[in-house]
């Protein structure tokens, strides 16, 4: 009994649901790798707080625009940005993730708002194995009070092939009229993958020859069945209505 505790706590812990949080906490998160700075706002904590091993996430990249950390009151900071287009071009917010074991993302939740003379669209794309095209996953309006965007079902982050590990990016782009958008918070929320380990095998079709008859045994045209089957002396019988 006592070696089997050890395996019912890993057990449950390789089941059970990880999230990553990215919330810019301030500087009561004494143990934070990266910081975000800014003039006009705070010093906020740019890592993720991950919930468990078996993924893990990396500080965000801020390309060709400006970020700067505002706090909430909270503990959390929304960030301002700006430096973003009309369309979607070179700005954008990079969330790398990381999976030591096949995960399967079953949720990413974006909070976020738009700002007077802002941008109107916010484009989120996503790609698996960093060196695969990225794909648009949502693309909406963004609203002036505060906005949740939930996306769902984005499948399993696996290993490439010769891989150890798999990874994953999340690429944000706020982009339209004017220039500004506020990112409060995201978070990714994932399981593990399970597979069943059974290949489906597609059955040949193979056109029965046999003629078809009905009950009595009288051949009939089997065009008109409503119904085959084989008897017990492997006959082709059609019921007819």
């Amino acid at each position: 009994m006592r070696l089997l505790t050890p395996i019912f706590l890993l057990a449950s812990f390789s089941l059970s649901a990880q999230s990553l949080y990215y919330g810019w906490p301030g500087l009561g998160e004494a143990s934070c790798s990266e910081w975000l700075n800014c003039a006009t706002g705070c010093s906020a904590c740019n890592s993720p707080i991950a919930t468990g091993a078996a993924l893990i996430g990396t500080s965000a990249t801020w390309i060709d625009m400006n970020p700067c950390p505002h706090p909430k009151g909270d503990g959390d900071s929304v960030v301002e940005t700006h430096g973003w287009t009309s369309t979607p071009g070179d700005a954008m917010v990079v969330l790398g993730m990381i999976a030591l074991q096949p995960m399967q993302v079953d949720s990413i939740i974006i909070d976020h708002q738009g700002m007077e003379g802002g941008n109107e669209h916010l484009q989120v794309r996503y790609g698996i194995n960093i060196a695969l095209p990225t794909e648009v996953i949502k693309d909406e309006s963004i609203s002036l009070g505060e906005q949740r965007t939930i996306i769902t079902d984005v499948g399993c982050i696996t290993p490439g092939e010769g891989g150890a590990f798999g990874t994953a990016q999340l690429i944000l782009q706020a982009y339209g009229p004017g220039d500004g958008w506020w990112l409060d918070n995201v978070r990714i929320v994932a399981s593990p993958c399970f597979t069943t380990g059974i290949v489906t095998v597609t059955p040949t079709s193979v056109i029965d020859r046999r003629p078809v008859m009905d009950l009595f045994g009288r051949r009939i045209d089997d065009s008109a069945a409503q119904g085959v089957y084989l008897n017990a002396q492997h006959q082709r019988v059609v019921v007819l209505p």
